[in-house]
């Protein structure tokens, strides 16, 4: 995801991945659950691999 996708929040993502195959979306939500669940991963960590901050008080 670049930048400019990392930030916009009008909600078009979602059916652009549904849209890919079945093995495809379980492989993404797959992912996301394992990063929710690893306490070693968070807002910072997500900050430096990708360069999207979060707002001041909300990390």
């Amino acid at each position: 995801m670049n930048l400019e996708q990392g930030y916009y929040v009008g909600g078009c993502l979602r059916p652009t991945v549904l849209s890919f195959s079945d093995s495809y979306v379980e492989l993404v939500r797959a992912g996301f659950e394992q990063i929710i669940a690893d306490d070693s991963f968070g807002p910072a960590e997500y900050e430096r691999l990708t360069d999207i901050e979060f707002p001041a008080g909300k990390a």
